[in-house]
C-alpha cells in the first residue's frame, strides 16, 4: 500500500534558475512585501540593502582575532573540558595559552 505524494507522473519540476529575466515592466509592477506587510518600494529597497550589508565590515577585524580550525583531541580531553560547562573552548585555548609560556611547540 502507497501513498501520495502529490506528485502526479504528467508533473515536471521546473528549474528555478530557468525562470525568465526580470524586466523594468516587470518590477514596477510587484508589489513590495516585509514579512506579511506591504510596503512602498523605497521601503523594500532600503531593507534589501540593510540585508545586503549585514556582518563585519570589510577589513574591521583584529590583528589578534580567533580563527576558526578543525583539530582533533582524544575523547578524554573533549570529555574532560566539556565536563567543566558552558566556555568550555576558551578554557581549552587558555590552558594551551598557558602551556605554551613554559613550552616550545616542537
Amino acid at each position: 500500500m502507497s501513498e501520495s505524494n502529490g506528485v502526479t507522473p504528467s508533473s515536471t519540476w521546473v528549474d528555478p534558475d530557468d525562470a525568465p529575466d526580470m524586466s523594468e515592466a516587470n518590477l514596477d509592477d510587484a508589489v513590495w512585501c516585509i514579512g506579511e506587510r506591504v510596503v512602498t518600494p523605497e521601503e523594500g529597497l532600503a531593507a534589501m540593502r540593510k540585508a545586503l550589508n549585514r556582518g563585519r565590515p570589510v577589513g574591521t577585524t583584529k590583528s589578534t582575532a580567533k580563527q576558526a580550525v578543525t583539530v582533533r583531541y582524544s575523547p578524554e580531553v573533549l570529555a574532560a573540558f566539556k565536563a567543566t560547562g558552558a566556555g568550555w573552548q576558551a578554557r581549552m585555548n587558555d590552558a594551551l595559552r598557558d602551556w605554551l609560556r613554559t613550552h616550545t611547540p616542537v
